[in-house]
Formats: structure tokens, sequence, C-alpha cells
């Protein structure tokens, strides 16, 4: 017996699984997930399900839209996470601005992203990135943008 099984969404309705059904769906990277596709596993008798995506990124693959994109455009709202822990703040700025109007937000550099594996952040945290530019009185930017005619 499992709690969660995690699968791509056409394995979800793969022959192995036909034994199960899942009360909860939760399908990552939602926005990248052609709509038919989205859909296999919510046949094994879902009644509720998360959508995790960002419109704003990668579409799906050829001219499909995805089950994300269409419940947006029918009204549902989609709920901004609006921290980033992963992009350097220069990049995030750029970002933030270009594509998210300003709303999104970077996290301070010693927080935590949420039920991130603390072994890993520990290490990181302890880490001395610095050493990388001993030799700079600062670290270059992380991107440098150049107009060129």
């Amino acid at each position: 017996r499992a709690d969660v099984v995690c699968a791509t969404c056409v394995a979800s309705g793969g022959e192995i699984l036909d034994r199960f059904a899942f009360g909860r769906v939760l399908v990552d990277e939602a926005a990248q997930v052609r709509e038919a596709l989205a859909l296999i596993p919510l046949a094994r008798g879902a009644t509720q399900l998360v959508l995790v995506g960002d419109q704003c990124q990668l579409p799906p693959t050829g001219d499909r839209r995805s089950l994300f994109s269409a419940l947006a455009d029918a009204g549902l709202p989609p709920r901004l996470l609006d921290t980033q822990y992963r992009m350097p703040p220069a990049v995030a700025h750029f970002v933030a601005d270009a594509v998210y109007a300003g709303r999104l937000r970077t996290a301070t550099p010693r927080r935590a992203p949420p039920l991130a594996f603390p072994r890993l952040l520990e290490a990181l945290a302890n880490a001395d990135g610095d050493e990388l530019f001993h030799e700079l009185d600062e670290p270059p930017p992380p991107v440098v943008f150049h107009h060129v005619d």
C-alpha cells in the first residue's frame, strides 16, 4: 500500500495502476502538459485536483494548450506563488519586471524554500561561495544585457 504514487500523466493511465483509484491528483509543471494528457490521471476517480505550473513559461509542445491555461482562460484565476528561491537576485529582478509585472520576489539569501531537504540546505549554508571570487571586490553580475545594433 502506498500513500503517494508518482507518475507521469500518461503513465498514470497504465495497466500497472488499473487496480488503484486516486482521490487526489497533483500535476506538476501543469502549464507544460497538454490538456488531454492532464485528464488521464483524473479518470481514476479524482475528486480533488491541484495544478502546479506557470503559464508564463514554456507551453506544451505542439499547437495544444494545457488544462492549466484552459482553466485560467475560463475564468479560474491561478494563484501566483510570488517567492522564488533559485535565481540570482539580478536575474530574478529582470524576470520579475519583464514577465510578472514586478510581482515576483526573491527569498532572502539564507531563507530555505519550504519542504526542502535540511541536510542539503545546511551544507549549502555552510559553504563559502565567496572563495570563488577571492580576488574580486565583488562577484560579477550573474547576467549582463548589452544592446547590439
